[in-house]
């Protein structure tokens, strides 16, 4: 447990030198909660969440946005929704890095449409370092179609290295970790099927 707290600690100061903010709850209703609040003072009305298949995902009853998580829906909002809700698989202490793992194309336009990008996953699914996220990957029976290691919020420089955020993806990356979903479950709700 305690080397746990360790990873987060590296992970959250890494991720947020990359300007992602870190937040960490005890399970998904009291995430979402506060998410909740935090969206609609943002100005935040439409948000695409593809496949919400995690645990207490069902008693979210949204108040002040329209939510919208079937594969159509998810097409037909997701250019001009102001948040996506992600899922990742693991996240990697060493450079402040979330893996995310997705056959469909719903999750992966989730995550590079909207400029609020909010990625979830357990906090039992942190590892060291890159070499461990690999040994993760090489342990699954086979190697998922599409692989993204998301660091920070879109970012991009001119000729004289003036740095921008946002300009060919999210401007604003928030990381969730939950620690109500243990490594079993983190890992089923990690990857996607499609």
């Amino acid at each position: 447990m305690e080397q746990q707290e360790q990873l987060h600690d590296q992970f959250k100061g890494k991720a947020e030198a990359l300007a992602a903010e870190v937040w960490r709850f005890p399970d998904l209703e009291r995430a979402w909660t506060t998410l909740e609040g935090l969206l609609v003072a943002r100005g935040v009305r439409r948000v695409v969440w593809p496949r919400p298949d995690l645990p207490g995902w069902q008693r979210i009853k949204p108040t002040g946005l329209e939510l919208h998580f079937e594969e159509n829906e998810v097409f037909q909002h997701v250019a001009t929704a102001e948040a996506g809700v992600i899922r990742a698989s693991l996240a990697v202490a060493e450079t402040g890095s979330v893996l995310q793992v997705a056959e469909s194309v719903s999750p992966r336009l989730a995550s590079m449409l909207p400029p609020l990008v909010i990625v979830l996953l357990p906090t039992a699914s942190l590892v060291a370092d890159l070499e461990a996220a690999w040994n993760y990957l090489a342990a699954l029976p086979q190697l998922p179609g599409y692989l993204s290691f998301i660091s920070g919020p879109s970012r991009t420089a001119d000729i004289e290295r003036t740095l921008s955020l946002g300009v060919h993806g999210p401007g604003q990356l928030i990381i969730v970790f939950l620690d109500s979903i243990g490594v079993t479950e983190g890992e089923a709700f990690g990857e996607d099927e499609g």
